[in-house]
């Protein structure tokens, strides 16, 4: 449209849901930071759009902007009643999908990991760690929006090479302000003793995804998603900071 508007052309749309100017899934998903996981399941939400369905969209995210009429929101603690129809689920975590083509899982960039790591841990010791943190939460790597971990750990290579090979921020804590995070972690006398900190991977992670000056205990117990994994010297934990969606 804007082509045509600087060129005197006339603009042909043939994306069915821009004739019938009904919500598009990629445009919703791109403008709104969220990874599709299934194509095939996106086209089928778009044909229902198209027929004047009116589709579910499962979230717990705060919503900005004027909803769609042909949105209904539902929270993810409704997507266990859901019975067909076209549907999208928002969510870091793997939902069961068998037997339901119609929903498209959108994966959003929420999820925060907490890393502690003995010296010298090389990269793939690492990996193996945030790896089995992952599968332990069910959460989809695609959803890790941030990497954190404690400023001594800041020149370890294998944490270094791991954030660079993930192609996500590094983000390190002084001890003072791990210890600022309240709520009940998994405590370690050797790892305060070490550091300063009695938890490294759970304060880190949440930390890195709360908000500035929202330390308090009910917002920890939220956030936290997977506790303390501990692998080979490797420990790692999942925060979930509040997402948001918008609707143009």
């Amino acid at each position: 449209c804007r082509l045509a508007a600087m060129t005197g052309a006339e603009a042909v749309l043939t994306t069915a849901t821009d004739v019938h100017r009904k919500l598009a899934p990629d445009v919703f998903a791109q403008r709104n930071g969220l990874k599709i996981m299934d194509f095939t399941a996106a086209k089928l939400v778009a044909a229902a759009l198209v027929r004047g369905e009116t589709i579910t969209i499962y979230t717990d995210a705060a919503v900005e902007g004027a909803v769609p009429d042909e949105v209904r929101l539902a929270g993810l603690e409704a997507f266990a009643d859901y019975h067909g129809g076209g549907a999208m689920l928002i969510s870091p975590r793997k939902p069961e999908l068998t037997d339901k083509p119609e929903v498209l899982w959108l994966v959003p960039q929420t999820v925060y990991l907490g890393i502690g790591l003995k010296a010298g841990k090389s990269e793939e010791a690492v990996a193996q760690a945030v790896d089995v943190c992952l599968e332990q939460a069910g959460v989809d790597p695609a959803a890790i929006a941030g990497i954190a971990s404690i400023d001594i750990k800041s020149r370890e290579s294998g944490l270094l090479v791991f954030a660079e090979r993930m192609h996500l921020p590094l983000r390190f804590y002084t001890a003072e302000e791990l210890n600022q995070a309240e709520g009940k972690f998994t405590e370690s006398a050797f790892v305060k003793q070490i550091t300063g900190t009695n938890n490294v991977c759970e304060r880190s992670a949440m930390l890195a995804a709360m908000t500035a000056g929202d330390f308090t205990e009910a917002a920890c117990s939220r956030m936290l998603l997977q506790a303390k994994t501990a692998l080979n010297g490797v420990t790692a934990a999942l925060a979930m900071k509040k997402g948001t969606i918008r609707f143009e």
